[in-house]
């Protein structure tokens, strides 16, 4: 089947009136503000944007021996950019070429270790991504992993043994599921000059507003991330470091095998988004530990079983119920999309199934206390010692809160 443009056209209309319907809790999303999300169709986005900034400079643009006209304009923005990026995250250099979490990730595997190395990552029990180990092998280097207590916390006495078995090249915290910040400066203490790579896709706007650990003031030498969940940046990449031998790899890694135009629309979204997280991103990120906390411990009050309630539930924007005394994952993440309510399930920590949720989304547009209460009751009354879901829960309350959080 071939679908013409004018039932292509209503099928996003339909899918946009859906998404506009449901409560967002999933943990890896976000919501621009208007700015952001303007600047994605901005007619900049039919022109190249190459090379990093320090090559690019002033029109004419090169890429190679490729000339032609460039964007002054937007270079002033990505100068502006940088200085934000090191006031932000302690950072001297920045890469903002980058097209997702993911490329970023294989670029810096690709720079910064060859075939044959070993790398320490995140086993994918113990909340590490799912995809790392098969980036590994399939680039030609080989893993192994750290070893873990409890829900994201790093046994640095058994690491020790296993990194000096092992002796990796480099090593990645690329944890997905996590509640606690990680043991950065102890772990930079048993791997001397290893180089230590953060990957802070979900916690890079709690970073950005000091709310969840500094990890290149802490011993990591390269941060890097999407910018889409608790940052509110569009879904794209970045790299930020203060080690210049090892970013110039990086970028040299870039330039030479991993992108060309690096999509400008997306990229001013960026930009505008860290301007935005420079000028705002403090309280919001206050406001998200606080919500996520409030939020854990109220469906913990209403029944639910929360992991880790007994630490305080967690340091970051997402938490996680442990469904299997409620019945399946499938089954609860069945009913909560009946209700016109999102999260993310999951099999998160030894084999535990679960529903993973974010508050980045709900506290960018102002969600109040009692308006967590309220979903709190939902949740209860969606468990399955309540019956069947009759109608959507989230239809029956109001509108939304404005974005009143939005700047």
């Amino acid at each position: 089947m071939v679908l013409n443009l004018g039932e292509i056209r209503a099928l996003i209309s339909a899918e946009e009136a859906l998404s506009s319907q449901n409560l967002y809790l999933t943990a890896n999303e976000t919501l621009l503000s208007p700015m952001a999300q303007r600047v994605l169709s901005t007619n900049l986005s039919n022109r190249y944007l190459l090379e990093h900034l320090d090559m690019r400079r002033d029109s004419p643009s090169r890429l190679g021996n490729f000339l032609f006209r460039g964007l002054d304009g937007v270079n002033t923005i990505e100068r502006s950019a940088t200085e934000v990026c090191k006031r932000l995250f302690g950072a001297d250099y920045a890469e903002f070429r980058c097209l997702s979490g993911l490329h970023a990730m294989q670029t810096t595997i690709l720079a910064l270790t060859r075939p044959g190395d070993k790398i320490m990552r995140v086993a994918t029990k113990d909340g590490g991504h799912f995809l790392t180990e098969l980036l590994c092998r399939s680039l030609g280097r080989r893993s192994c992993t750290y070893v873990f207590r409890d829900y994201s916390e790093i046994d640095i006495d058994r690491t020790r043994i296993v990194f000096e078995s092992e002796q990796p090249k480099l090593l990645y915290i690329d944890a997905m599921n996590y509640l606690f910040p990680f043991p950065l400066r102890e772990l930079r203490g048993i791997v001397g000059d290893t180089p230590i790579v953060f990957d802070a896709s979900h916690t890079l706007g709690l970073i950005a507003g000091g709310t969840f650990q500094d990890p290149l003031a802490e011993g990591a030498d390269i941060l890097q991330a999407n910018t889409h969940k608790t940052f509110f940046g569009p879904q794209k990449g970045i790299i930020v470091g203060n080690n210049q031998p090892l970013m110039e790899r990086i970028s040299y890694t870039l330039s030479n095998a991993m992108v060309s135009s690096q999509h400008t629309g997306s990229t001013l979204s960026l930009f505008i988004a860290l301007h935005e997280a420079y000028a705002f991103g403090r309280p919001y990120a206050a406001r998200i530990l606080e919500n996520a906390r409030y939020l854990a411990e109220a469906l913990g009050r209403r029944g639910l079983p929360i992991l880790a309630a007994n630490k305080g539930f967690t340091r970051n924007h997402m938490f996680f119920i442990d469904v299997r005394p409620l019945g399946s994952g499938p089954f609860m993440l069945q009913r909560l999309l009946q209700a016109n309510i999102s999260v993310n399930r999951l099999i998160a920590f030894e084999h535990v199934d679960a529903l993973r949720l974010g508050v980045q989304e709900i506290t960018r547009r102002g969600y109040e206390w009692k308006d967590l209460d309220q979903i709190a009751d939902w949740f209860a009354r969606l468990t399955p010692a309540f019956g069947p879901v009759i109608e959507p829960v989230a239809a029956l309350w109001m509108e939304p809160p404005s974005l009143r959080a939005m700047p």
